[in-house]
């Protein structure tokens, strides 16, 4: 799956072209043992150090799997990767030709010819055949310099050894707190696996002050994880996730996977966030992409927007998408640039670090996040100790019953 953006759209058959080159790349390049051997110990360290599942959503899915698997191979297959078969590999490369080519273009395209419409919601839609010349064209596209393989996964970690738990505690202890930070510490004891989580709450006022303010949090958002997306996609193959989002207190990162590497990750990621960069085109592609999510709120399914309308009267300030995509207009490149030190500078740190760490590694956490942000003069907290404007919710009396209609052209909510 690719999105596009509505220049994208226009550019189907170069982006098309763009996904045979590299598949060419990968004929001519990519089978590689090293790679298989790379491939297989993250699959045999994930079998190893497998996190607990739900019950019932397993037992399930192993009976099904027995009618297509040995019983000795039953709880392995999917992670089983014992034989480099290269010839296996290049016969499915072979496979993935313009000739063999299914391509959906899914885009309000306007009007379209020879429309049909599917009988489940009405849509419309049309089916052509490719033109001759345009498979001609892919199939002599060939690759370009342009196009690169990744190295050498640096995210595999070496030291998958479970630290000493000398006191436990049941619950998370304060380990240190200042003006502009605390730092919570919980150890595990429980499932004692070489795994970490690591939870940094960014809280400023400055997030949630008006509805172009939650726009200017949500695009450093979004540009955060872009700026991140290549560094952070070898650490997701190794077990290692991060994820950001904007609330209405701030910024949210959370910090996943194995222990050894996971400090080396939220260098990157504290690093990224102080010295974020904001290139005009990127911005307006991420603004762009943003309006429409907005724009289409509307669109979604009914307890969706039935739970938001519920928000939307109960909780003391909560902005509509509305009122955010109206405020969206005066938001710039250049008016995001001059904001991130503001943000960043009325930050209030809150962290919690949990799982195979000891409280010296929880410290080293706080001591990286203090050190880019002090070191640019950020953080210096708004509200010292993270005392922020909470936001208040109504409770509705028992037995009472309100009626409330939101506005909506799609559905009736």
């Amino acid at each position: 799956i690719i999105e596009l953006t509505e220049a994208g759209l226009a550019l189907v058959d170069r982006v098309v072209q763009a996904v045979f080159r590299f598949v060419q790349l990968v004929r001519e390049e990519g089978i590689r043992d090293w790679i298989f051997k790379e491939i297989s110990t993250l699959q045999a360290i994930a079998f190893r150090h497998k996190d607990a599942e739900e019950p019932a959503p397993y037992c399930s899915g192993l009976a099904a799997d027995m009618h297509n698997y040995p019983p000795q191979h039953l709880l392995s297959h999917y992670y089983d990767m014992d034989m480099y078969r290269p010839d296996i590999i290049r016969r499915l490369l072979n496979c993935l030709t313009p000739r063999n080519l299914r391509l959906w273009i899914v885009a309000d395209m306007g009007p379209l010819d020879n429309a049909q419409t599917e009988p489940w919601y009405g849509t419309k839609f049309c089916e052509t055949a490719l033109a001759e010349e345009q498979i001609a064209c892919w199939e002599q596209c060939g690759w370009t310099d342009e196009l690169k393989l990744p190295g050498p996964n640096e995210f595999i970690p070496a030291d998958l050894s479970v630290k000493e738990c000398p006191a436990p505690h049941p619950l998370p202890v304060l380990l240190r707190s200042s003006a502009t930070s605390k730092l919570w510490f919980k150890q595990d004891d429980v499932f004692r696996l070489p795994k970490a989580n690591i939870k940094i709450a960014l809280m400023t006022p400055l997030a949630y002050a008006d509805p172009a303010m939650c726009n200017l949090a949500r695009l450093f958002v979004d540009l955060l994880k872009e700026s991140l997306a290549e560094f952070s996609y070898d650490a997701d193959l190794a077990g290692l996730t991060y994820g950001c989002v904007n609330t209405i207190y701030g910024l949210e990162v959370t910090l996943s996977g194995y222990t050894d590497k996971l400090p080396v990750l939220l260098s990157r990621i504290v690093t990224t966030i102080v010295d974020l960069p904001v290139e005009d085109n990127r911005f307006a592609v991420l603004k762009e992409q943003y309006a429409r999510s907005l724009a289409s709120f509307q669109t979604n399914e009914a307890h969706k927007l039935a739970m938001f309308a519920s928000t939307l009267v109960l909780t003391q300030r909560v902005f509509t998408h509305a009122e955010r995509l109206e405020a969206l207009d005066g938001v710039t490149a250049a008016f995001m640039r001059a904001h991130i030190p503001r943000l960043l500078r009325s930050v209030f740190a809150e962290i919690l670090v949990h799982g195979n760490m000891t409280s010296q590694d929880a410290l080293a956490v706080d001591d990286a996040l203090h050190s880019a942000l002090h070191g640019r003069g950020l953080g210096r907290a708004l509200y010292p100790d993270g005392r922020t404007m909470l936001v208040r919710e109504h409770t509705l009396p028992a037995g009472s019953y309100f009626s409330y209609t939101m506005p909506s052209s799609v559905h009736t909510v």
